[in-house]
């Protein structure tokens, strides 16, 4: 009796070592999981940021190729005006 006694000791030790491990293992786990959350948010946070700065780029793009349009007329009349007349 002595000899199963210690056994189901060992036993009830064993399974007392297993379940600690089994918490660490989950509390790991829930950290992962955490961290990718925080991640996937970032990740997200990133993206819609980028997509806002294309949306800046194209919307100055297009003002420059304005500007630019208008430097081309403003250029041409005054080598319009500057031209000797043909009179």
């Amino acid at each position: 009796m002595r000899a199963d006694l210690a056994a189901l000791t060992q036993v009830a030790g064993d399974l007392e070592r297993l379940a600690a491990s089994a918490q660490r293992a989950q509390t790991d786990v829930e950290r992962l999981a955490d961290g990718l959350n925080k991640a996937n948010l970032e990740r997200a946070a990133l993206r819609k940021q980028v997509e806002s700065n294309a949306e800046w780029i194209e919307s100055i793009n297009a003002f420059r190729r304005q500007v630019n349009v208008s430097i081309a007329e403003l250029e041409a009349d005054v080598a319009a005006m500057n031209a000797p007349s043909m009179q």
